[in-house]
């Protein structure tokens, strides 16, 4: 197996490749270490500053080192930020199969709260030259960045509450949730699992004013509203819908998921739960409106389409029921 992972500098990339070396015995492979030796080595005139051009330079490198380790049948850990946007296509389908990707990005309020613990962390592993270029803006930026360009990937890692690096090789499990109509008891704990995930993808951290009056401004005009509780009890998911007037279509509303515990399948046994119940309520379509700008909403543009949603207008996706 292949372990490619990205991700902005300071993410902690070399870490978790040291960390599943330790783990599973995988060696890994530095981009940075290929970057300098072809650099010392004179076969490009690209400098250790030429970050802008180097990816266009290194990754057909980096491409075909993958494929013969694959070839071999050798397991290899290969980190480094010089992955391109849509990587994939450049293996066939029998490489892509032995291919893990991860990539590491910082949520905004992460870097915010804990920039001094992220810059402490710099020489963990490797002893890094000045750090004068890194700040606060640079970090926010960057992870920005990457959230843009390798948001609706397959193994994302969003570091949020705590620096937490991934060390299974395979699937995480699907979190157990129960699903239920949403109750008043469980208010606090709905409000706050929407405020964390806006603030997790940089969103601004207000309250829709339906969120506020959820009794009147669902169930008692004739529509839903569930909320996705823990083993504890604990809210961690929240969705709803309103019917469309005139229509036998309707519009979903307010599906979130606690930041830390995304890509566990709790999105997606909420939708599942209200496109059943509308559903068997008559319902034949349902529409869902996207925000802009797109690289806040990037999980929701690539959670969509995977659940049969099509986009039909600017921000706007649908998907039949019948």
């Amino acid at each position: 197996m292949i372990l490619l992972i990205t991700g902005a500098t300071h993410t902690g990339k070399t870490l978790l490749a040291q960390k599943l070396l330790e783990k599973y015995r995988y060696p890994y492979l530095s981009m940075d270490h290929v970057k300098m030796g072809l650099i010392r080595a004179g076969l490009t005139t690209l400098t250790p500053d030429d970050d802008a051009k180097m990816t266009g330079f290194l990754w057909p490198v980096i491409r075909e080192i993958i494929k013969t380790a694959v070839e071999n049948g050798q397991d290899l850990t290969v980190e480094g930020c010089y992955v391109p946007a849509g990587w994939e296509a450049d293996f066939a389908p029998e490489y892509l199969k032995e291919i893990r990707f991860c990539c590491l990005v910082m949520t905004r309020r992460y870097i915010l709260k804990h920039f001094e613990d992220i810059k402490s962390r710099a020489c963990v592993i490797e002893q890094r030259g000045a750090d004068g270029d890194f700040t606060m803006e640079t970090a926010l930026r960057e992870n920005d960045r990457y959230l843009s360009v390798f948001g609706g990937a397959q193994g994302l890692t969003l570091i949020d509450e705590r620096f937490e690096l991934p060390l299974s090789l395979g699937k995480q499990a699907p979190f157990p949730v129960k699903i239920i109509p949403y109750e008043e008891t469980y208010r606090d704990g709905m409000l706050l699992t929407v405020l964390s995930a806006k603030e997790a993808l940089g969103r601004a951290p207000r309250l829709n004013p339906d969120l506020l009056t959820v009794r009147g401004s669902y169930f008692d005009r004739g529509d839903h509203f569930w909320v996705a509780l823990d083993e504890t009890g604990k809210v961690v998911g929240c969705v709803g819908y309103s019917s469309v007037p005139d229509s036998a279509e309707a519009v979903l509303h307010r599906l979130y998921v606690r930041p830390e515990l995304k890509r566990r399948g709790i999105g997606g046994a909420l939708l599942e739960t209200a496109e059943a119940y509308m559903k068997a309520q008559g319902k034949t379509a349902v529409r869902v409106h996207l925000g802009e700008p797109r690289e806040q909403w990037f999980e929701a543009y690539a959670f969509y389409p995977k659940h049969g949603y099509a986009e039909y207008a600017p921000r706007y996706m649908r998907k039949e029921l019948i």
